[in-house]
């Protein structure tokens, strides 16, 4: 037995060895994602989400008048603007200003990595909404026009996707942990805020946007794993080699 927790991680580092630890948490990540993703949907189904969604959604307005957001009079304006962020539209403009920088650059495949994404992310959304066919909330007043189906959340799927793709591009060139942390915080902050602004809005159930940051999750990193799979391989250069990690 090792004697100290040091010699216990150097033991595993060294049974380790040669293991590409990122793609073996990525993965994993992967499995229970969808694992995740389907437990809710299965929730979401049979009802036995109800409660909770309605309780969230009831919690943001005020008890007197549910037409109107808690918090100061300029809060709706906020999260309208915050929601943006995730619209199609708005997604499709940082897409194709990203892939556009990418070609540029002379990295076609980054540049196809996030097209793929991207692209690929929309589909899936659209075929999931059409398949759980779940209609939009109706216990609180909705504050802004939808008309498609609920659940999963595009907005909050598509801003993980994007954002997180874009971070990971990202943090890809940088050369310390502490800004690659720093650059993919920031990305999955960005998808939470999306996805809250949906509920506060009252277009989505909680459970939608739940949803919509797993399928996100899992979206990305699937992708990342086959790419990284592909770059290891020498079938493509996905971003050069990677640079090194330090500490400042």
């Amino acid at each position: 037995m090792p004697n100290s927790l040091a010699e216990w991680l150097a033991r595993i580092r060294a049974r380790l060895h040669g293991v590409d630890l990122a793609m073996l948490i990525a993965s994993a990540v992967v499995l229970i994602g969808a694992w995740c993703f389907v437990e809710i949907a299965d929730l979401m189904q049979v009802g036995d989400s109800d409660s909770f969604d309605a309780w969230v959604l009831r919690s943001w307005r005020q008890p007197d008048n549910p037409a109107v957001l808690r918090g100061p009079p300029w809060m709706e304006e906020v999260v309208r603007d915050v929601t943006a962020l995730g619209s199609p539209f708005i997604l499709g403009i940082a897409t194709t200003i990203a892939v556009g920088y990418l070609l540029v650059s002379g990295k076609p495949h980054t540049a196809a990595f996030l097209l793929i994404s991207a692209v690929g992310a929309g589909i899936l959304i659209w075929g999931m909404k059409i398949g759980y066919a779940r209609p939009r909330p109706l216990v609180v007043p909705q504050l802004m026009r939808v008309e498609n189906h609920s659940f999963p959340s595009g907005h909050a799927q598509g801003a993980t996707v994007v954002f997180l793709t874009l971070g990971t591009i990202i943090a890809r060139l940088v050369p310390t942990r502490r800004r690659k942390v720093y650059i993919l915080g920031s990305a999955l902050t960005v998808a939470v805020l999306v996805g809250v602004s949906r509920v506060a809005l009252g277009v989505h159930y909680p459970t939608d946007v739940l949803a919509g940051w797993t399928g996100g999750i899992v979206w990305s990193l699937a992708l990342w794993v086959a790419a990284r799979q592909l770059q290891r391989r020498r079938y493509v250069e996905l971003l050069g080699p990677p640079q090194a990690s330090g500490a400042a």
